[in-house]
């Protein structure tokens, strides 16, 4: 048996109450000397009656029922129960997981259809498909009906599974099967009550939390580290990189004949963002830097683009005009016709004042002009120019617009990479939890999220802190918001 499998036949138990059959999830605090089964409501109550003489919790190969019951708790509003019952010797702190719309999850429980033998156990492969605070909804990857059978008959007796989520030989729980969506079980969809709603329960009663900070498993392969907080891409560090909207619409850009201008402030992920996309598309850019420039004049960040041209195309002749536009103008025209799918990445300009970003601008306009008079042949030449100013905002039709602004538009098409959304860094950080091996309580999770102001820079260097600070999770959050205050 495999240790992913053993991990699932350890969590599911089977309920038995009042003439009643369900499922149950075993479920660990941490520092405790009990544990919990967590279940729907309606396993155990029958005309709203509950007599936990009647229970009877059989584990995995049990031929009776050997788990000794301490208590029951029943939410008010919601269909759940907790089992308090004497410590599973065996289980340690249980990982807890948020789900996320599109994550494949599995149901693990004991459908009634197996005659409620605790070995007969079954699992059910869906996805997320809608999460709402109290509950999530799960579509069946399989329609679960057989010939003589319908969808409600064959699910009976999942309620109060897990859910689980898989992570290498890690398992984790996202909530608790309660019903099907429809009450014919239309659609394959069944709705689940997310794991912090069982929080809740406990707080109100006192016990002890599930929602505890664990980092001490956390991941030291340096390796795995590096391509986790790459600030480039390549095919390592592929799996860990946050996938949003916006990159399949930066892919379209590439497709336009314009120059891309992309801005969004620092941390935004505008660097990794760009490079993943060119990546994916197999187009090998000539990076230019400039994160760390600063300079008064704006000549002097042209000068170390024209340099670095010469020096990343290994130009043996290079123009030697006065004027360095016209010098780059003759660089591209020499580029153009040596080489080909030409694309250039100028990163992250540092100008934030608004005269010397119309001047740097205007740099752009003649260099596109002279060079545009001067080459007669095929245009292979693409800019790519990051900033953290939005050139959009400059660029208006106001009295105080841009004095080349239609040329500025004719060249250029601008994207500004708005603010991650707090589900967007919730994602981002439960894949890091995957990755490294760590688990945060929501309080915490809603504390990086908070300070991390919609930048996931950010809330990746707060777990950097951890790593490489070798401090706790709560420092590491002190020492981001005295850097960012």
């Amino acid at each position: 048996m495999s240790k992913i499998e053993d991990l699932y036949n350890k969590h599911a138990v089977k309920i038995i109450c009042n003439g009643l059959e369900g499922s149950g999830c075993i479920v660990q605090p941490s520092c405790s000397d009990y544990s919990y089964i967590f279940t729907a409501k309606h396993c155990l109550i029958k005309d709203e009656a509950l007599d936990k003489g009647l229970i009877q919790i059989l584990r995995f190969n049990d031929k009776v029922a050997s788990t000794i019951i301490q208590d029951i708790y029943l939410h008010s509003d919601f269909d759940i129960a907790i089992i308090k019952v004497n410590k599973i010797s065996e289980f340690f702190e249980s990982r807890i997981f948020q789900p996320v719309k599109g994550e494949s999850v599995s149901i693990y429980g004991y459908p009634s259809l197996l005659k409620a033998k605790s070995e007969q156990r079954q699992n059910i492969n869906c996805k997320v498909s809608f999460h709402r605070d109290s509950y999530f909804e799960i579509t069946s990857e399989n329609p679960q009906f057989t010939f003589d059978k319908s969808m409600p008959e064959t699910i009976k007796g999942f309620s109060g599974s897990g859910v689980f989520y898989e992570q290498g030989d890690n398992l984790f729980i996202s909530g608790i099967l309660t019903k099907l969506k429809a009450f014919d079980g239309g659609y394959s969809s069944l709705c689940a009550i997310d794991i912090s709603i069982y929080e809740e329960l406990i707080k109100k009663y006192e016990l002890a939390t599930i929602f505890s900070d664990n980092l001490s498993n956390i991941s030291k392969d340096y390796s795995l580290i590096n391509n986790v907080f790459a600030i480039s891409y390549n095919s390592q560090s592929a799996p860990y990189y946050q996938e949003r909207v916006i990159d399949s619409t930066f892919l379209n850009y590439l497709n336009n004949p314009k120059n891309v201008w992309i801005s969004g402030p620092s941390g935004v992920g505008k660097t990794l963002f760009i490079l993943r996309n060119l990546n994916k598309e197999k187009k090998a850019p000539k990076h230019i830097d400039l994160t760390c420039s600063q300079v008064d004049n704006i000549d002097e960040y042209f000068e170390y683009i024209n340099n670095e041209l010469i020096r990343q195309f290994e130009l043996t002749i290079s123009s030697d005009k006065a004027s360095v536009y016209d010098r780059i103008s003759d660089n591209l025209c020499n580029i153009n016709d040596h080489f080909k799918d030409i694309l250039i990445f100028v990163d992250e300009v540092p100008i934030s004042d608004k005269e010397k970003f119309y001047n740097f601008l205007s740099g752009f306009v003649n260099i596109s002009d002279r060079y545009s008079n001067l080459n007669r042949k095929e245009n292979k030449i693409k800019w790519i120019i990051s900033t953290r100013i939005d050139p959009s905002n400059h660029v208006k039709i106001e009295e105080s617009c841009h004095s080349n602004k239609a040329k500025v538009q004719k060249n250029f098409i601008f994207k500004n990479i708005d603010l991650w959304t707090d589900d967007d860094l919730s994602s981002l950080l439960n894949l890091l939890q995957r990755t490294l091996d760590f688990s945060l309580s929501i309080k915490t999770k809603n504390e990086i999220i908070k300070i991390s102001k919609g930048l996931p820079g950010r809330l990746k260097n707060t777990i950097e802190r951890v790593l490489l600070e070798n401090c706790t999770i709560h420092e590491a959050i002190e020492i981001i918001k005295s850097e960012n205050n």
